[in-house]
């Protein structure tokens, strides 16, 4: 008997610098506070040990979630995001005040598996979300693995330090579709993580946007130049700090 296909997971990477000046006191914004979240979501960012440090777990958790359903519904763009459609439901925190290291967000009929990171100085925080089917609880191990970095360990170890080394590096429609230099290095991260994972070249791979909205279409993972089913990938950056989640299976043609 033939194994069943293999279907390639929905799933969407965000991470949040907490460096960044736009992180500072906006837990205490209570206009932001009501746009963003939920009366259940406050609640929990108001009981956790650091306040702060919830609000944005839950942002990026919102963020990695709304990339998961693009991958879900492509080629048709998803809807307009708007933060307050994507419900935390299941992640607070405990008695002692620690916030919980998984948890699950709602969009519509649709759940997203999530996992949380943060980096142990608290520079950081990031999520990872992957859109489960319930009846079967397929998504939950999807195989996904995702990096958080920053730009300039990512850009020495990946040999780009400047923006001339970054350009050499990409292919002619992944240089067009960035915007910025993290926006370039964290595509070059990727790909070389989909590159060894399968056993093949970096320079057969480019990873563009589909056409459509900015903002709304998923990045693709092309090989040889053509779309590659064996491989998806999502990407963030904030500040000075990127991350990357990559998915592949089989081996390239």
């Amino acid at each position: 008997m033939s194994a069943p296909p293999v279907v390639a997971p929905a799933f969407g990477v965000d991470i949040v610098d907490l460096a960044n000046p736009r992180t500072l006191g906006r837990h205490h914004d209570r206009r932001f506070m009501e746009r963003v979240f939920a009366p259940g979501e406050r609640s929990s960012i108001e009981a956790a040990r650091d306040p702060r440090i919830q609000a944005w777990r839950f942002w990026a958790a919102k963020e990695a979630a709304f990339k998961a359903i693009g991958i879900h519904v492509h080629p048709d763009p998803p809807p307009p995001f708007e933060h307050a459609a994507f419900r935390v439901v299941a992640a607070g925190v405990g008695a002692d005040g620690d916030a919980a290291d998984r948890g699950t967000v709602r969009w519509q009929d649709a759940a997203c598996s999530v996992s949380f990171r943060e980096d142990p100085e608290r520079r950081w925080v990031g999520a990872l979300a992957v859109l489960v089917d319930e009846a079967s609880d397929r998504g939950a191990e999807s195989g996904v693995a995702w990096t958080a970095s920053d730009i300039e360990e990512t850009s020495v170890r990946l040999g780009a330090r400047d923006r001339d080394a970054l350009v050499g590096r990409l292919g002619p429609r992944e240089v067009s579709a960035a915007r910025g230099f993290a926006h370039a290095l964290v595509r070059l991260a990727a790909r070389t993580e989909v590159a060894r994972r399968m056993g093949t070249d970096p320079g057969r791979l480019e990873i563009v946007n589909a056409p459509g909205p900015a903002g709304r279409t998923p990045p693709i993972v092309h090989l040889d130049e053509e779309p590659c089913a064996e491989a998806r990938v999502s990407l963030s950056h904030d500040g000075v700090r990127i991350a990357w989640a990559t998915w592949t299976s089989g081996t390239p043609h």
